[in-house]
């Protein structure tokens, strides 16, 4: 649902309401809502939609991702090639005031599963192209339209085609826009949302992929967002360790250390609000639940001083009994 919703900010009913009226074919002319008439486009014209107002704009240049097929897939990724970023049709508004990009929209949110099974392969490209675009916005945008489809397309397809993979690196390079003069929290925020699903439904639990792509997730988001300068870019990177301690176990123990740094560095800051606090003293609990039985790292006696010194708040009394005693 909060998928949909942020999808649907992007876009007002109303364009989408043009969209469905423009379509003039005869037998669409019998239909007196709109509601009646998208369901009826959807169903029989939505290869025509995606050939003629969504494919036309983006073919400019193919993605660089899908240029040459793998063993046993369809799809690779390769390295970016920027010349896709010129001639960007598919941003510009025609005469009723919308782009091939809200098409784009529509046709995700609004398609059924079944639907989107046969048109997403035709769709990945423009999704592709809209989430490497230079413009954070669409980014942000591009990240949504994953996020939508994941969840409609059979996990089998996305892994079989290769695509599911091809997104999945796509959402980490996301997860890098973490600097200040770039830095975007609603990007990476809906990035890790995306990483997760897609993770659990291309690897199964315990495998040794999906355990590699939560260490990719771990070290190449998770743990580079305490670099960030923003404190909430920061906080979304402590609300994923939950995730990763209940898929690598005692796996977990071997960024323990890196893990708790980043963990200290928010308890020890006086920039770092109550609230922040709070949340990174959160995550202690299934890191420890993760580590047990081993050997406690040196940082502890660090840690255990610093909760004791931010008792003041008082949902750190519970935290610091919980936790520090698992160890």
């Amino acid at each position: 649902m909060e998928v949909l919703v942020s999808m649907h900010s992007q876009m007002s009913t109303s364009n989408w309401t043009t969209i469905v009226d423009q379509c003039k074919w005869p037998c669409c002319q019998e239909f007196h809502t709109t509601e009646e008439k998208q369901s009826h486009v959807l169903q029989q014209h939505l290869g025509k939609i995606v050939d003629e107002q969504i494919r036309p704009a983006y073919q400019k240049h193919k993605h660089p991702a899908l240029n040459k097929p793998l063993p046993g897939a369809r799809f690779t990724d390769n390295s970016l090639d920027l010349a896709f970023h010129e001639n960007q049709n598919w941003k510009e508004r025609n005469v009723l005031g919308y782009a091939s990009i809200d098409v784009l929209e529509w046709v995700v949110q609004l398609a059924s599963p079944p639907q989107l099974d046969q048109t997403y392969p035709m769709l990945a490209p423009a999704i592709l192209i809209t989430v490497d675009d230079f413009d954070a916005d669409y980014k942000v945008r591009g990240v949504h339209l994953i996020q939508c489809l994941i969840t409609k397309v059979q996990s089998n397809l996305l892994i079989t085609s290769g695509l599911g993979k091809v997104f999945l690196e796509t959402l980490f390079h996301c997860l890098t826009y973490i600097r200040a003069d770039a830095a975007r929290p609603d990007l990476v925020q809906a990035s890790y949302q995306s990483c997760r699903d897609l993770i659990s439904l291309l690897a199964d639990v315990e495998s040794k992929s999906r355990i590699h792509m939560c260490e990719r997730l771990l070290t190449e988001g998770i743990l580079l967002s305490g670099t960030a300068e923003l404190w909430e870019i920061r906080r979304i990177g402590i609300e994923q360790i939950p995730f990763i301690c209940n898929e690598l176990g005692i796996m977990t123990v071997q960024y323990v250390k890196s893990i708790l740094v980043l963990i200290c560095d928010i308890l020890e800051s006086s920039h770092a609000s109550s609230e922040m606090k709070i949340a990174a003293g959160k995550v202690l609990t299934p890191v420890m639940q993760s580590c047990r039985p081993r050997s406690v790292p040196d940082s502890y006696t660090h840690l255990q001083k610093l909760l004791l010194s931010n008792n003041g708040i008082t949902e750190y009394r519970f935290i610091e009994v919980r936790s520090l005693s698992l160890w």
